[in-house]
């Protein structure tokens, strides 16, 4: 059933891209799948009681939460209506892997996530934020423009900063920073390789002439073809995470999982949306249980869970998790289904209160106003201790003799240890420089 509904999201966007009438949004979406989901289940009588879950992946994150919402809104109006020849559909889940649901949110978080995990440096950082800045401030105006590498925004890499990050980071992967495979955007990449081979293109009944690419850049989705907009054009950057509290609210279970390796959508970008998300167990969220998720007694990654929200964290995965780590995608969708906790070993909740509001995560300047404060005092007091030792050893001398004496004292000191040392030399051949040693147990 997980498929088949996969499936008919794949071909309703399918059919979106292809009928190119209309400038589509995410509503002639809803409308499409809504139809081939009446159309495919309502007249099959057996199906009507098995459960229904979404799920999907990427900038799709954008979809899951809008076709759930649009199906619980579609039931509540027809028990409403008492409208018993309108089939209700039983959803009991949506889940959500690596999505992208809030472009002014996840978009500075993955030049965060860059600069954390040293891809790019500070500088860069700082200059592709005030780029982020300047590409939402200018969207939509009439002075629309931005420098290369970067562009206005649109639905596939909203102003391309990722595309500058990579490009600073010297072209990693941006679905798995931990490897350099060809990005989606190039002709090298694997699938481009199998799906424009002749053999596969023959069984697609496919044109030859034409060279299929995965991942168009985002300006493509949106140009004009014969005076006709391709899919997505009335796309914005606009957020989704109202219909996650929607449903939640609503008393349907999300999951929102993450690879940790993975640039794009990463996890810090999907933590600082869920923290923020107004919902019913908001105020409780931030110190809901936490802790190992494992799979065949071995760490899979951390979760976290409260009231139907789940948000797990995938180790050693990128974008794509179950090509990456399919034991544990396994696992994740079952456990999901079948109501079960991620948490194996719960881990221990760490809060601080700062001390009298200084070092509080709100000031970029406390921990420097202490610094400042507290090294002078510092210096002052060793300064004075240090004269007050100088004044000791002179015996009542003035700073200068004592400091002459000592350098005196000093001096005589380091010329008998030269020549103790230049003696030693001829019998310790080899001494003061590094020797291995011998059989040593590196193990």
């Amino acid at each position: 059933m997980f498929v088949c509904i996969y499936v008919y999201v794949c071909v309703c966007m399918c059919l979106a891209t292809a009928v190119t009438l209309l400038s589509y949004s995410r509503t002639v979406i809803l409308t499409c799948f809504f139809f081939l989901f009446n159309c495919t289940f309502v007249p099959i009588e057996p199906l009507h009681h098995r459960t229904r879950y979404l799920s999907i992946y990427s900038y799709a994150g954008m979809f899951v939460p809008s076709i759930s919402r649009h199906i619980h809104l579609k039931n509540v109006a027809a028990t409403e209506d008492d409208d018993t020849d309108r089939f209700i559909v039983p959803l009991k889940g949506a889940a959500i892997g690596n999505g992208w649901m809030d472009a002014k949110v996840q978009g500075p978080a993955c030049i965060d996530y860059s600069w954390w995990h040293g891809l790019i440096d500070k500088p860069t950082r700082d200059a592709l934020h005030v780029e982020f800045d300047n590409c939402m401030i200018r969207y939509g105006s009439d002075d629309d423009i931005e420098p290369p590498p970067f562009h206005p925004f649109n639905v596939q890499d909203d102003c391309g900063i990722m595309w500058g990050i990579l490009q600073a980071a010297g072209n990693p992967n941006a679905y798995d920073i931990t490897t350099w495979d060809p990005n989606v955007d190039q002709v090298t990449f694997t699938s481009e390789a199998f799906y424009n081979q002749e053999i596969v293109k023959t069984a697609l009944h496919a044109p030859m002439d034409v060279t299929w690419h995965g991942c168009r850049q985002g300006e493509g989705r949106r140009r004009m073809l014969k005076e006709r907009l391709l899919y997505m054009v009335n796309d914005r950057p606009l957020s989704v995470v109202p219909y996650v509290a929607d449903l939640l609210d609503a008393g349907i279970p999300v999951l929102v999982y993450n690879g940790d390796r993975d640039m794009t959508t990463n996890m810090v970008g999907t933590e600082l949306i869920l923290n923020a998300m107004e919902w019913r167990g908001k105020d409780e969220w931030l110190d809901a249980p936490r802790g190992l998720w494992k799979v065949d007694d071995y760490p899979a990654g951390w979760a976290k869970e409260y009231k139907g929200l789940t948000f797990a964290v995938v180790y050693n995965s990128g974008h794509m998790v179950p090509y990456n780590a399919p034991t544990s995608a396994y696992d994740l969708l079952v456990r999901f289904m079948t109501k079960q906790s991620f948490i194996d070993d719960i881990a221990p909740l760490i809060r601080v209160e700062p001390i009298l509001g200084k070092g509080s995560s709100s000031s970029k300047a406390s921990s420097k106003a202490m610094f400042d404060t507290i090294v002078p005092d510092m210096t002052d007091a060793i300064g004075s201790d240090f004269q007050q030792s100088l004044a000791d050893i002179g015996g009542g001398r003035g700073t200068f003799e004592t400091v002459g004496m000592v350098a005196v004292s000093m001096f005589a000191g380091f010329v008998l240890a030269l020549l103790f040392n230049k003696r030693r030399g001829a019998s310790s051949a080899g001494r003061g420089s590094y020797q291995q040693v011998p059989n040593a147990n590196l193990s």
